[in-house]
């Protein structure tokens, strides 16, 4: 038995599919079929059985991949701590973040972090808040900053920042004169989104749907900058953070404009996975955005 067999049985359990464990791990379906069986023989056991379409886990398979994620855990902590003995953090970490954070906040934090830690590799991977909750859960990323809710067990979730939601609008629209738009203001207009999946998407078919207006018609886009380019144009309004509308709102670009009497804010969160052992880059990095100056501000109000 060796590490690479357990982290491939892993992977076909966990994917209930040959096919696609074999095409997330670069590996050829036969390559994986026959580590799996090489485990069966060793232990003189079924763990698997197979079908065309899926896999399905025996007793003693579900035992075994509890039994292997446990193993493997322990090797990467032993690993990392035997990393820690050098007192060098170094090494590869990988990040995830939804557009607005890896867009407009994340890339400031990374100076800051580059600067104290210059021997560590960065990747980051930006996409919509489910798709960074899935990676984090598959193990491809480290660490994943999002906004929106999350209801995954798990995940663990760490709150470190609040973000203000304000309605962008063209500067020759109706409501660009306004400070604050009204439930009547809102009401059959032309309204930019971002895609199903976005926090940002999320916390705008919340407000509307609390606000109770009736949407006339709407884009979908899949970027915070296209969102911006659409309301510039002229194509409708959109909500937004007020983080990615600073600089076009300060150039003059648009108008920003508060949504009915209350506030909308929302919570930006730092993921990580329940269990799976943390690099020293990977506890640096959190223990930096956890102690950012915004925290700090938004702990003071």
């Amino acid at each position: 038995m060796n590490f690479d067999s357990l982290r491939i049985f892993v992977k076909v359990v966990e994917k209930q599919n040959f096919s696609r464990a074999a095409e997330e791990l670069n590996l050829s379906q036969p390559a994986v079929s026959l580590h799996i069986r090489h485990l069966e023989e060793e232990f003189d056991t079924s763990f698997i059985i197979r079908s065309p379409k899926h896999v399905r886990v025996t007793r003693a398979g579900e035992l075994f991949y509890q039994k292997a994620k446990q193993i493997l855990y322990a090797v990467d902590e032993t690993r990392l701590e035997l990393q820690a003995l050098k007192q060098e953090v170094s090494g590869l970490l990988s990040l995830g973040a939804s557009y607005t954070i890896g867009e407009y906040f994340l890339p400031k934090q990374l100076v800051m972090y580059t600067k104290e830690y210059p021997k560590v590799q960065t990747q980051v991977k930006i996409n919509n808040t489910r798709e960074i909750i899935e990676a984090l859960i598959d193990e491809k990323i480290d660490v994943g900053l999002i906004e929106g809710s999350i209801s995954s067990s798990d995940v663990d979730v760490q709150v470190f920042m609040e973000d203000q939601l304000v309605l962008l609008v063209p500067n020759d629209h109706s409501l660009a004169r306004k400070k604050v738009a009204t439930q009547a203001d809102l009401e059959n207009q032309v309204w930019i989104f971002r895609e199903s999946g976005s926090g940002t998407r999320e916390q705008s078919d919340q407000i509307i749907q609390e606000l109770g207006i009736q949407v006339k018609r709407y884009y979908e886009f899949s970027s915070s900058q296209a969102v911006k380019e659409a309301v510039m144009a002229g194509l409708g309004m959109s909500i937004v953070s007020g983080l990615i509308a600073k600089r076009e709102v300060f150039l003059k670009e648009c108008k920003a404009l508060a949504i009915s009497s209350k506030p909308h804010k929302r919570l930006f969160s730092l993921i990580t996975k329940k269990g799976r052992p943390k690099s020293r880059a990977a506890q640096f990095f959190e223990d930096m955005i956890l102690q950012s100056p915004e925290l700090e501000q938004q702990s003071k109000r």
